[in-house]
C-alpha cells in the first residue's frame, strides 16, 4: 500500500456561528469540511487534496480570521494515500435526511430513498450541515400538499437542494451562486447525478442576473445563506416569488431569526413551517 502524500487535513476548534464563513472562505479549495463537537467543543475539519498547499490552506484560514476577528490557528496534518479513502468515509458517512440518502462513497441505498452522491470535496453543503438538513426537511414537507414547478436555488453551494427537487419530484430549477467555482462544482454534481436536463447552473450576484430573471417568478425558493444577506435581499427574494410562491431559507441562528423572519413577514409573507437542528433555523414563508 503507498505512503505517498494525497492531501493535507487542516484542523480548528469553532464557535459554532463562524462555521458558515469557515465553509464559504475553504469551498474555493475545493475542501471537504465537517464539523461537530468533541468533548463540547465545535470543531471543523477540512480535507484539501494535495493540488493546495501549506500557504494557501494558512491564507483561506486566515481571510476567515480576519472577517470574523479571531485566531484560528490551524493544525494541518498531511495525510497519505494508505488512510485518505479511510479518513474519508470515516469523516462523511451516509446521511438519512428527510427520504433523502446522501453519499460520498458507493454505498447501497435503502429501499425508499432517493440517492444523491456528492463526491468529498466538492464544495459544503452535502446534506451533514443542519441548515441543508433543516431546507430538505421543509421541503419534504411542503410536497406532501402540493407540488412545484419552477424553483431558484439561491446561492446553491454544491445544488443540493436543486438536484433533490429534481431527483425527487422532476422539478425544474435555476441554481446560481456568487462563487464561480461552486458553480463549477454544481455543474459537476448535477452531471454526476443526472439531473442536468433539470437544473440549470450559473454565476449570479443576487437576483438581477439574466439568468435568473429569464425564469422568474419562481413558485419555490431557496435560499440558504447567512442572515445578513438573506435580509439585504429580502425585497429582491419576494418580488421573484410568484402569487402563490414559497420561500425556503436557512443559514441563520435562533439568535438571528427573529431579524430574518420579520424582514420576509414586513413584505407580505406568512411564516407557515419552521425547523430548528441545534442552533440552526429553517424556515418557510409564504406568499
Amino acid at each position: 500500500m503507498s505512503d505517498t502524500f494525497v492531501g493535507w487535513k487542516a484542523s480548528i476548534s469553532v464557535e459554532e456561528s463562524h462555521i458558515p464563513t469557515y465553509e464559504e472562505i475553504l469551498s474555493p479549495l475545493d475542501a471537504a469540511v465537517d464539523t461537530g463537537k468533541e468533548s463540547g467543543q465545535w470543531m471543523l475539519n477540512a480535507f484539501f487534496t494535495a493540488e493546495q498547499t501549506e500557504e494557501s490552506i494558512k491564507s483561506a484560514f486566515k481571510i476567515a480570521d480576519d472577517i470574523l476577528g479571531v485566531s484560528s490557528s490551524p493544525v494541518l496534518t498531511a495525510v497519505k494515500d494508505e488512510d485518505w479513502q479511510e479518513k474519508m468515509r470515516r469523516e462523511f458517512p451516509p446521511l438519512e435526511v428527510a427520504g433523502f440518502f446522501i453519499h460520498t462513497f458507493d454505498e447501497e441505498v435503502p429501499e425508499g430513498l432517493v440517492e444523491l452522491k456528492i463526491p468529498a470535496g466538492m464544495a459544503f453543503g452535502t446534506g451533514e450541515h443542519p441548515t441543508t438538513a433543516g431546507c430538505l426537511t421543509l421541503y419534504t414537507n411542503l410536497t406532501q400538499e402540493r407540488q412545484f414547478e419552477n424553483a431558484l436555488d439561491m446561492g446553491c453551494g454544491s445544488a443540493i437542494l436543486a438536484m433533490a427537487a429534481a431527483k425527487k419530484h422532476g422539478l425544474h430549477s435555476i441554481a446560481v451562486d456568487i462563487d464561480e467555482p461552486s458553480v463549477d462544482v454544481a455543474i459537476e454534481n448535477c452531471e454526476f447525478n443526472n439531473v442536468l436536463n433539470f437544473v440549470k447552473c450559473a454565476y449570479s450576484d443576487g437576483f438581477g442576473s439574466d439568468i435568473v430573471q429569464s425564469k422568474a417568478p419562481y413558485d419555490l425558493v431557496f435560499a440558504n445563506i447567512l442572515a445578513n444577506p438573506l435580509i439585504e435581499m429580502s425585497d429582491d427574494l419576494v418580488n421573484a416569488m410568484d402569487k402563490n410562491g414559497v420561500a425556503i431559507l436557512s443559514g441563520f441562528l435562533t439568535t438571528q431569526k427573529e431579524d430574518v423572519i420579520k424582514s420576509y413577514v414586513s413584505k407580505g409573507l406568512t411564516l407557515v413551517d419552521e425547523i430548528t437542528i441545534g442552533d440552526w433555523v429553517a424556515a418557510a414563508l409564504k406568499k
